[in-house]
This record gives C-alpha cells, sequence and structure tokens, in this order.
C-alpha cells in the first residue's frame, strides 16, 4: 500500500499536462546536448582539427539570439493545426532532417556541411524552444504557473541552504506551512526541499521522486505542519532540520511568481535573495561589522551585490545574523579572514543555483 503522498506524486507527474510537459522537455534537451556535448566528442574521436572542434561552440549562439525570431512565431498562425502546435510541428519536422543530415555527414570530408547541419539543428531546436515555453504557459492555469513553480523552486533552494550551513547529516525535518499555500498540494514542495537537502550529500541523482526514500532509508523522518493563518505574508515556509550538533531553522516566503526570498534565519529576521553565493554570518550587532567585510571583499576583487542583517531583538550589541549575495565564488582566504573579525563568530559560503534556474528534473 502507498503512502498518501506517494499516491499524490504519481497522480501529479502522470497527469496529461506533466506528461506533456516532460516530452517537451525531452525533445528541447536532446538537441541541446548532441550539439553541445556529443559532436564535439565525435570531432575528436574522428581526428578533426582542434580550430573545427573549438569553432563548434558557436553553434549555440541561436539560443542566446532566439528571442530576435520569436515575435514571428508569436504573431503568425499556420494553416495548420494552430498558432502554437503548428509552429511546433514544422520545427520538430525541420529538427529531425537537420539530425539525419549531421548524422549522414561525414566529419573528415564533409566538415563544412556537419557545421551547417549543426547550426540548424541548433537554429530549430531554439525555435522549438520558444514554441514550448509558450504552449506550457498556456497549457497551465495561472496559479499552477506562478505559485506551482515557484514554490518547487523555492522548496528546494531552501533545502540547498540549509544542507549547506549545516555540514552534520540531519536526523529530523520539519516543515511548516502557513497562509495560501495550505490551499495547494504541498507534497511535491515537500519532496522538492527533500531533494535541496539531499542534493549535496549523494552521489547518485537526487530528485522529487526518489527523495523522499532516500530520507526513509537513511532514518530521517521529514513531519509537515499546516495553518491557514497568515502573518506579514500571504504564503510562507519555514524549515527546521535537526543534527545531532544542533537545530537550524530559516523561513521564507515568495515576491511576486518567481522571487524566493529568505526572510528569518534562526530568530533572526531578515530580507535576502535565495539564489546564487551567498556568505552567512553570524556576530554582534556593533558599528563597523559591514564595514570590515567590505574590505575584505574589495581586498579580493570580490562585489556584493545585496546585503541583508537581522538582529534578534531591537537592541543594539545583540548578536545579529547577516546575509551578503556576492559577485563570484570568495576564496579560502577571504572566508578565513572573515572568520578572523572579532565580532564574527561563524560564516559559510552557500552556493544555490542561478537566479531563474530550475533544477533539472524541473527542465533547467
Amino acid at each position: 500500500m502507498l503512502p498518501e503522498h506517494r499516491k499524490s506524486i504519481i497522480r501529479v507527474l502522470f497527469s496529461r499536462r506533466i506528461l506533456v510537459a516532460f516530452l517537451m522537455g525531452f525533445s528541447s534537451g536532446l538537441p541541446l546536448l548532441l550539439t553541445i556535448g556529443v559532436l564535439q566528442a565525435w570531432m575528436k574521436e574522428k581526428g578533426v582539427d582542434l580550430t573545427w572542434i573549438g569553432m563548434i561552440s558557436l553553434v549555440q549562439l541561436p539560443y542566446t539570439w532566439k528571442f530576435i525570431w520569436a515575435p514571428v512565431l508569436d504573431r503568425f498562425t499556420l494553416p495548420f493545426l494552430g498558432r502554437r502546435r503548428g509552429w511546433l510541428l514544422l520545427a520538430q519536422l525541420c529538427l529531425i532532417l537537420s539530425i539525419a543530415i549531421l548524422g549522414y555527414s561525414d566529419p573528415i570530408k564533409n566538415v563544412v556541411t556537419m557545421v551547417v547541419a549543426a547550426i540548424l539543428v541548433s537554429f530549430f531546436s531554439a525555435s522549438q524552444d520558444i514554441v514550448v515555453d509558450a504552449y506550457r504557459r498556456e497549457d497551465l492555469a495561472d496559479e499552477e504557473l506562478g505559485l506551482g513553480s515557484s514554490m518547487y523552486i523555492y522548496g528546494y533552494r531552501l533545502g540547498m541552504l540549509l544542507a549547506q550551513v549545516d555540514h552534520a547529516p540531519p536526523t529530523s525535518c520539519k516543515l511548516s506551512y502557513r497562509g495560501e499555500v495550505c490551499d495547494k498540494d504541498t507534497s511535491l514542495l515537500s519532496s522538492a526541499f527533500a531533494a535541496g537537502l539531499m542534493e549535496n550529500a549523494m552521489e547518485s541523482e537526487v530528485n522529487i521522486v526518489n527523495a523522499r526514500v532516500l530520507l526513509r532509508e537513511r532514518g530521517i523522518k521529514l513531519v509537515e505542519e499546516r495553518s491557514i493563518d497568515t502573518d506579514e505574508f500571504s504564503s510562507t515556509i519555514t524549515a527546521e532540520v535537526v543534527s545531532d550538533h544542533r537545530t537550524s531553522t530559516a523561513a521564507g516566503t515568495l515576491f511576486g511568481n518567481g522571487m524566493p526570498r529568505l526572510i528569518q534565519k534562526g530568530e533572526h529576521r531578515l530580507e535576502s535573495y535565495l539564489h546564487g553565493i551567498l556568505i552567512l554570518f553570524r556576530h554582534r550587532d556593533m558599528p563597523g561589522v559591514i564595514g570590515k567585510l567590505g574590505t575584505v571583499f574589495g581586498k579580493h576583487r570580490i562585489n556584493i551585490a545585496h546585503m541583508s542583517v537581522g538582529r534578534g531583538s531591537n537592541k543594539p550589541g545583540t548578536k545579529a545574523v547577516g546575509v551578503l549575495s556576492l559577485d563570484a565564488q570568495p576564496p579560502a582566504e577571504a572566508v578565513a579572514e572573515i572568520l578572523a573579525l572579532e565580532p564574527v563568530e561563524a560564516a559559510c559560503v552557500v552556493n544555490l543555483p542561478p537566479a531563474g534556474e530550475m533544477p533539472a528534473w524541473m527542465g533547467g
């Protein structure tokens, strides 16, 4: 007998919309991988000149410049199957033809033909991506597209953050849902959190299907709590991860439909980005702390993109938590200098996906 949360995940994963999204994601990912890694490996194996192998990376330009012809695909409708499906069918037929030409090209005798075919594959693949994105937007309801995908990404990143703050293996986890999010099926969101929590600890792939199984295999209990009451935000999620050393807590919400924010770390309220390279530090709240951190990072030529500090109380001189969003990975020397600052009690670097990037199991 399957647990209820597993049944819910299976129902969602095998719904028509998700299956269509999966097939579209597969058809979009195949040409991309083909023209990035497989083609270059094939050319190297055949002994093609390194100059040509280096130049083949330019075939990815259509993915960058697809915004130029995207309005054309949105403006005009083909006389068959409608605007989205018509362009999608045409793009896929052209993809099949160009991939066939690429496959039959000889990288030694007809390297120019092979490069042209690779460019056509990239062009039609990028065109397919344009139509797929538009079709997916129209096929999903607004509440599914916005709150759904953004919340999943937020849960995933929250799990990643807590996993990197406390490197000790967790023994239990608790997710507390509050506000409008309680009206949704949160089973996938909890699985996304588990996937983010386990990702850095596993060598094999972790996704929303196997994440809870991996937790159970390691004796890690995941508990959910729900409350329809709201506070300052319409929806909040609080995650608590317990290890043998301590209990780590973080809470967050969404600004708009796709901007996850960290709004609490432990007992400290703040507002921080939840993407890219972050450094979290605990310190005594006193004048000059932020300036000293800025001096250290300036010395190492690292720009601070965003900063947020939260105090446990309104009184100065108490313990506080800060989060800095950095434009580059800080070297170990910089982190050591931060830890050596007299007001700083602890600091750690957290690496999260860039803004807008989805995990691989969501098509990223």
